[in-house]
This record gives C-alpha cells, structure tokens and sequence, in this order.
C-alpha cells in the first residue's frame, strides 16, 4: 500500500504553526540587536490535523526555549565597548538586578557607565561617577573603567560587573536581551574577569538568519 505523505503545514494545528511564525518572525526582527539571545523551538512530529486526539489537546505540542549560546564577536573602535568570551553563562549585571550580554557601555547622565535602550539607562553595578573634564574614557582588560584627569593621571572609576548564571532557564526577559533575576542566589559574581572580556569588542545575537528562514518556509 501507498504511505500518503503528510504535507508539513498541515500535519500541526494551526495554532501550532502561528505560535512557530511567531517566535521565528520574532527572532528574525532581533538577529541584527547586540547581546540578543534567540528562541528556539522544534515542532512536534506530524500527526493527522483532524484526528479526534488534535482536537481534544487544544494547545500546542512545541519544545521551545530561550538559546544562551553566544553570538560571534565584531571589533569595534570605541574603548567602552566590551564583549563576555564565548562562556554562555556569563553576563554583564547592572543596576536593579539586570543581565545582559549586550556590551556597548557609554557615559550615561548620571557619569557612570552603563547601557542605553529604550530611552532608558541602566548602569553597569560596578561602575562609579566619572568627573566632567575626564578624558580618554576606556574599560581596560580585566573590567577597570579608566579615565585621565585634567593632569593627564590615570584614575579608575569603579568596575564593569561580570557574573555567571547557575539557572539560565530561571531567567526572564521582555526582548531577549535584558535579563531579570528572581533568585539572587542564581548568579555569582567574578572576581578577576580578565580572561573573561574583550575589549574593543561587541556580541552580536546568536540568531542563525539562514536557518530561521528555512524554518519559516517549512
């Protein structure tokens, strides 16, 4: 006997492949944001859309879950710019108990470092004010934020904060990038981060363009 061939769209419910469009359309949106961190999700196998049993569950049968894999590095000339090694569990924290692998610090209003989205500016922990007439601002190699004063003396203005995850699935976030903690037992801050960073240096999203595409024709 003929084995029918099952056509893909059709072998899921539809609410099924409008929950895999979604988060694909999502991840396609975010491949070209720093620090971005891909959704992934696989589909059930095919199964027979107008049986009794597809009826009945009512939801969909998706493996999904957010990627913490990192993204590839590209050198940037800007000497707050910074990037976390290929370590998928480690990440910058900034005020209010934020996580991020995004690393283009900047002089934020309050002086201090931090990152700027949205509108809204979030300091790294670590960091302190940096005066006025500071020049030559830079994030050195083991995460020292570095200035030179009016006398041309180098002088530190507190740290950029690295820490690793213990529970990355634990983690929430709106836009996959900035991370919340509801467990501060769930990170432990690093000491001496100087194999831990790149400087002059950004993560780009781990989002595979290619593939995302693929998976939406399919």
């Amino acid at each position: 006997a003929t084995v029918p061939i099952i056509d893909p769209v059709d072998s899921v419910t539809q609410p099924t492949v409008n929950t895999v469009v979604r988060i694909v359309q999502s991840n396609l949106q975010s491949a070209y944001a720093l620090g971005f961190r891909r959704m992934v999700v696989f589909p059930d196998v095919g199964s027979d859309s107008n049986s009794s049993a597809a009826d009945a569950k009512g939801n969909d049968d998706l493996t999904r879950f957010r990627s913490f894999e990192s993204g590839p590095l590209i050198q940037s000339p800007i000497s707050t710019h910074v990037a976390l090694t290929q370590t998928d569990l480690l990440m910058f924290l900034l005020d209010t108990n934020r996580l991020t692998r995004r690393g283009d610090f900047r002089l934020l209003q309050d002086r201090r470092l931090g990152i700027v989205t949205h509108g809204r500016e979030f300091a790294s922990a670590g960091s302190t004010p940096i005066p006025d007439d500071a020049t030559h601002i830079r994030i050195t190699a083991d995460g020292t934020i570095q200035f030179e004063n009016v006398a041309g003396e180098t002088c530190d203005a507190g740290r950029i904060t690295v820490c690793s995850v213990k529970y990355p699935d634990e983690l929430q976030t709106d836009d996959g990038v900035f991370f919340h903690l509801s467990d501060s037992e769930n990170l432990t801050l690093q000491n001496d981060v100087t194999k831990m960073l790149v400087t002059n240096s950004l993560e780009q999203s781990n989002v595979d363009r290619n593939y995302e595409k693929s998976l939406m024709t399919h």
